[in-house]
Protein backbone atom coordinates (compact mmCIF):
# COMPACT_ATOMS: atom_id res chain seq x y z
CA UNK A 1 0.00 0.00 0.00
CA UNK A 2 2.36 2.66 0.71
CA UNK A 3 4.23 1.69 -2.21
CA UNK A 4 1.13 2.30 -4.40
CA UNK A 5 0.65 5.40 -2.30
CA UNK A 6 4.22 6.68 -3.40
CA UNK A 7 4.25 5.69 -6.84
CA UNK A 8 0.30 7.43 -7.05
CA UNK A 9 2.54 10.43 -5.45
CA UNK A 10 5.14 9.78 -7.73
CA UNK A 11 2.88 10.96 -10.92
CA UNK A 12 0.94 13.79 -9.52
CA UNK A 13 3.88 15.09 -9.03
CA UNK A 14 5.24 13.97 -12.51
CA UNK A 15 2.41 16.15 -13.82
CA UNK A 16 3.33 18.90 -12.00
CA UNK A 17 6.70 19.26 -13.55
CA UNK A 18 5.34 18.75 -16.71
CA UNK A 19 3.15 21.14 -16.50
CA UNK A 20 5.61 23.70 -15.87
CA UNK A 21 8.13 22.21 -18.76
CA UNK A 22 5.09 22.09 -21.27
CA UNK A 23 3.66 25.95 -20.48
CA UNK A 24 4.33 28.17 -22.75
CA UNK A 25 6.67 31.73 -22.00
CA UNK A 26 5.49 34.76 -22.09
CA UNK A 27 7.34 36.34 -25.11
CA UNK A 28 7.12 39.89 -24.66
CA UNK A 29 8.13 39.98 -21.03
CA UNK A 30 11.50 37.29 -21.74
CA UNK A 31 12.27 39.14 -25.18
CA UNK A 32 12.72 42.34 -22.66
CA UNK A 33 13.57 40.59 -19.74
CA UNK A 34 16.11 38.75 -22.35
CA UNK A 35 17.50 42.58 -23.73
CA UNK A 36 18.33 43.80 -20.63
CA UNK A 37 20.67 40.85 -20.09
CA UNK A 38 21.96 41.36 -23.41
CA UNK A 39 22.64 44.85 -22.68
CA UNK A 40 24.65 44.64 -19.22
CA UNK A 41 26.61 41.52 -20.71
CA UNK A 42 25.69 38.39 -18.95
CA UNK A 43 23.48 37.19 -22.21
CA UNK A 44 25.18 33.52 -22.96
CA UNK A 45 22.77 32.02 -24.71
CA UNK A 46 20.63 33.10 -22.57
CA UNK A 47 20.72 34.95 -19.17
CA UNK A 48 23.32 34.47 -16.87
CA UNK A 49 22.41 34.52 -13.13
CA UNK A 50 25.58 34.11 -11.41
CA UNK A 51 27.73 36.52 -13.07
CA UNK A 52 29.62 39.53 -11.28
CA UNK A 53 29.86 42.44 -12.53
CA UNK A 54 33.48 42.20 -15.12
CA UNK A 55 33.02 38.76 -15.29
CA UNK A 56 33.24 35.41 -13.56
CA UNK A 57 30.48 33.76 -11.06
CA UNK A 58 29.02 33.39 -7.47
CA UNK A 59 26.62 30.88 -6.43
CA UNK A 60 23.33 32.39 -7.05
CA UNK A 61 21.19 29.65 -5.02
CA UNK A 62 22.71 31.84 -2.13
CA UNK A 63 21.85 35.45 -1.23
CA UNK A 64 23.46 38.07 -2.88
CA UNK A 65 27.09 38.15 -2.42
CA UNK A 66 27.88 41.90 -2.17
CA UNK A 67 31.58 41.55 -2.52
CA UNK A 68 33.41 43.53 -5.29
CA UNK A 69 34.32 42.90 -8.33
CA UNK A 70 35.94 44.89 -10.99
CA UNK A 71 35.18 47.72 -9.24
CA UNK A 72 31.86 46.81 -8.52
CA UNK A 73 29.78 44.40 -6.29
CA UNK A 74 26.29 44.37 -9.17
CA UNK A 75 25.92 40.81 -9.61
CA UNK A 76 23.29 38.49 -11.74
CA UNK A 77 21.75 38.52 -15.08
CA UNK A 78 20.36 42.09 -14.67
CA UNK A 79 23.28 43.08 -12.75
CA UNK A 80 21.47 44.11 -9.13
CA UNK A 81 23.46 46.14 -6.81
CA UNK A 82 23.36 44.64 -2.82
CA UNK A 83 21.04 47.65 -2.34
CA UNK A 84 18.70 47.59 -5.24
CA UNK A 85 18.47 43.59 -4.53
CA UNK A 86 17.87 44.13 -0.59
CA UNK A 87 15.26 47.22 -1.60
CA UNK A 88 12.67 45.31 -4.20
CA UNK A 89 12.44 42.49 -1.79
CA UNK A 90 11.58 44.26 0.92
CA UNK A 91 14.97 44.53 2.61
CA UNK A 92 15.65 40.83 2.35
CA UNK A 93 19.08 39.49 1.07
CA UNK A 94 17.22 36.13 -0.70
CA UNK A 95 18.73 33.76 -2.91
CA UNK A 96 19.52 34.93 -6.05
CA UNK A 97 18.00 32.42 -8.06
CA UNK A 98 16.90 32.63 -11.70
CA UNK A 99 13.03 33.11 -10.36
CA UNK A 100 13.78 35.56 -7.52
CA UNK A 101 16.07 37.73 -10.18
CA UNK A 102 13.27 37.55 -12.60
CA UNK A 103 10.56 38.68 -10.45
CA UNK A 104 12.91 41.52 -9.09
CA UNK A 105 13.54 42.42 -12.68
CA UNK A 106 9.97 42.68 -13.10
CA UNK A 107 9.32 44.81 -10.08
CA UNK A 108 11.67 47.86 -11.19
CA UNK A 109 10.75 47.61 -15.00
CA UNK A 110 7.17 48.06 -13.58
CA UNK A 111 8.37 50.56 -11.17
CA UNK A 112 9.55 53.08 -14.03
CA UNK A 113 6.45 53.14 -15.40
CA UNK A 114 6.87 50.48 -17.78
CA UNK A 115 4.79 47.29 -18.82
CA UNK A 116 6.44 43.83 -19.10
CA UNK A 117 3.73 42.56 -21.01
CA UNK A 118 3.32 44.86 -23.70
CA UNK A 119 4.89 44.05 -27.34
CA UNK A 120 7.64 46.41 -28.09
CA UNK A 121 7.27 47.87 -31.63
CA UNK A 122 9.58 50.52 -33.22
CA UNK A 123 7.64 53.41 -31.95
CA UNK A 124 7.46 52.16 -28.98
CA UNK A 125 10.79 50.44 -28.36
CA UNK A 126 13.29 53.04 -27.56
CA UNK A 127 10.82 55.29 -25.60
CA UNK A 128 10.52 52.20 -23.20
CA UNK A 129 14.51 51.71 -23.70
CA UNK A 130 14.98 55.29 -22.26
CA UNK A 131 12.28 54.81 -18.98
CA UNK A 132 14.15 52.19 -17.71
CA UNK A 133 17.91 53.85 -18.60
CA UNK A 134 18.04 55.34 -15.15
CA UNK A 135 17.39 51.70 -13.66
CA UNK A 136 20.29 50.11 -15.45
CA UNK A 137 23.27 51.90 -17.22
CA UNK A 138 23.50 49.95 -19.98
CA UNK A 139 20.51 51.51 -21.62
CA UNK A 140 20.34 54.66 -23.58
CA UNK A 141 19.15 57.47 -23.50
CA UNK A 142 16.64 59.04 -26.41
CA UNK A 143 18.13 62.60 -25.33
CA UNK A 144 22.54 61.41 -25.85
CA UNK A 145 21.43 58.00 -26.95
CA UNK A 146 24.26 57.07 -24.64
CA UNK A 147 23.74 55.77 -20.74
CA UNK A 148 22.25 57.82 -18.10
CA UNK A 149 25.10 57.57 -16.05
CA UNK A 150 28.11 58.18 -18.94
CA UNK A 151 29.23 54.43 -18.41
CA UNK A 152 29.70 52.29 -21.39
CA UNK A 153 25.93 51.37 -23.28
CA UNK A 154 24.76 49.13 -26.11
CA UNK A 155 23.54 51.51 -28.57
CA UNK A 156 19.46 51.73 -29.57
CA UNK A 157 19.81 50.05 -32.66
CA UNK A 158 21.63 46.96 -31.28
CA UNK A 159 19.03 47.02 -28.22
CA UNK A 160 15.92 46.55 -30.71
CA UNK A 161 17.98 44.11 -33.37
CA UNK A 162 18.32 41.88 -29.82
CA UNK A 163 14.70 42.57 -28.76
CA UNK A 164 13.18 41.92 -32.24
CA UNK A 165 15.11 38.58 -32.53
CA UNK A 166 14.30 37.35 -29.39
CA UNK A 167 10.38 37.73 -29.44
CA UNK A 168 10.40 36.40 -32.41
CA UNK A 169 12.05 33.17 -31.59
CA UNK A 170 10.14 33.17 -28.50
CA UNK A 171 6.96 33.39 -30.45
CA UNK A 172 8.31 30.08 -32.36
CA UNK A 173 8.94 28.51 -29.47
CA UNK A 174 5.66 28.35 -28.36
CA UNK A 175 4.54 27.21 -31.72
CA UNK A 176 6.40 24.37 -31.45
CA UNK A 177 5.03 23.14 -27.76
CA UNK A 178 1.82 23.87 -29.08
CA UNK A 179 2.09 20.35 -31.59
CA UNK A 180 4.80 18.77 -29.78
CA UNK A 181 2.51 16.73 -27.73
CA UNK A 182 3.56 13.38 -28.13
CA UNK A 183 3.51 9.26 -27.03
CA UNK A 184 4.53 9.48 -22.99
CA UNK A 185 8.19 7.65 -23.42
CA UNK A 186 9.07 8.94 -26.44
CA UNK A 187 8.33 12.70 -26.23
CA UNK A 188 11.67 13.80 -23.91
CA UNK A 189 9.62 16.61 -22.58
CA UNK A 190 7.79 13.34 -20.24
CA UNK A 191 11.00 11.64 -19.57
CA UNK A 192 12.38 14.97 -18.35
CA UNK A 193 9.11 15.67 -16.19
CA UNK A 194 9.86 12.18 -14.46
CA UNK A 195 13.14 12.70 -14.09
CA UNK A 196 12.44 15.90 -12.00
CA UNK A 197 9.62 14.32 -10.13
CA UNK A 198 12.19 11.55 -8.66
CA UNK A 199 14.73 13.97 -7.95
CA UNK A 200 12.07 16.41 -6.18
CA UNK A 201 10.87 12.88 -4.22
CA UNK A 202 13.94 11.45 -3.27
CA UNK A 203 15.19 15.26 -1.85
CA UNK A 204 11.98 15.43 0.17
CA UNK A 205 11.75 11.89 1.33
CA UNK A 206 16.05 11.21 1.35
CA UNK A 207 15.41 8.02 0.62
CA UNK A 208 15.68 6.08 -3.19
CA UNK A 209 12.29 5.32 -5.59
CA UNK A 210 13.01 2.67 -7.14
CA UNK A 211 10.38 2.66 -10.33
CA UNK A 212 11.30 0.51 -13.05
CA UNK A 213 11.10 1.94 -17.77
CA UNK A 214 7.87 -0.80 -17.48
CA UNK A 215 6.25 1.20 -14.67
CA UNK A 216 6.80 4.42 -16.38
CA UNK A 217 5.59 3.22 -19.80
CA UNK A 218 2.19 1.52 -18.24
CA UNK A 219 1.72 3.79 -15.23
CA UNK A 220 2.73 7.67 -17.07
CA UNK A 221 1.71 6.12 -20.11
CA UNK A 222 -1.58 4.88 -19.17
CA UNK A 223 -2.87 7.10 -16.56
CA UNK A 224 -1.55 10.56 -17.06
CA UNK A 225 -2.88 10.97 -20.67
CA UNK A 226 -6.18 10.70 -19.03
CA UNK A 227 -5.21 13.34 -15.97
CA UNK A 228 -3.39 16.08 -18.44
CA UNK A 229 -5.68 17.54 -21.09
Amino acid sequence: MNFLFRTFELCLTCISFFSILQAPVEPNKRALLDTICYAEGTWKGGCSYNTYYGGGDFDNTKPHPGIVNNGSSAGGAYQFMPYTWEGINQGENLPMTPETQDDAAIKLIKNRGVNPDTELTPETFLRTIDKLAPEWASLPTLRTGGSYYGQPSKSGSDLEGFYKQRLAALKEQNKEQEIKFTTPGINPDWRDSFNLAVQYQQNREKQPIDIGNSLLESYLGGIIPTLVP
